[in-house]
């Protein structure tokens, strides 16, 4: 009886949500943000590492939809410059 209570189980990859979601940019910038780092990374070192990919255009428009949907926030960094972190 308390089988036919509960919700069915649903199995969903978590690289599908991601795919459909989010675009290569964005996937690279969270990349980036994952790796162990002493202190969070600034604008101008992501720029470096994803200009000779991509235009400049879509690194800051792949930052601003990552800041709207909250994943990663802006921070200062070592030196007080302006970087990103996971939020």
């Amino acid at each position: 009886m308390a089988a036919l209570l509960e919700p069915p189980m649903e199995i969903v990859e978590e690289s599908t949500l991601r795919s459909d979601k989010y675009s290569a940019i964005e996937g690279e910038i969270l990349t980036l943000l994952r790796r162990p780092a002493v202190y969070p990374q600034s604008f101008k070192e992501l720029r470096n590492e994803l200009i000779p990919v991509f235009s400049e255009s879509r690194i800051w428009q792949g930052i601003r939809n990552l800041l709207a949907d909250g994943l990663i926030r802006v921070v200062y960094t070592c030196g007080f410059e302006i970087g990103l972190n996971w939020a």
